[in-house]
């Protein structure tokens, strides 16, 4: 399970295949991938769309950093 816990239990209760966790503070973007074990895994990639997480925290248009 990743640090979204709660979260992630109710996601996968409602059968969300993905999930794209977008951090702000680091700039980061992690792609989450529902397992048959109803826990989420780290993807290299969305089996749905592309890119994939690095392409596309690189093609974001990022806020400025909050002091």
């Amino acid at each position: 399970m990743t640090t979204c816990e709660g979260r992630c239990r109710f996601y996968a209760k409602h059968g969300v295949d993905e999930l794209l966790i977008v951090g702000l503070q680091k700039r980061r973007v992690d792609w989450l991938e529902l397992e048959p074990s109803s826990e989420y895994r780290t993807a290299e990639r969305s089996r749905l769309i592309e890119p994939g997480p690095p392409g596309l925290a690189e093609r974001l248009d990022w806020p400025p950093p909050i002091a």
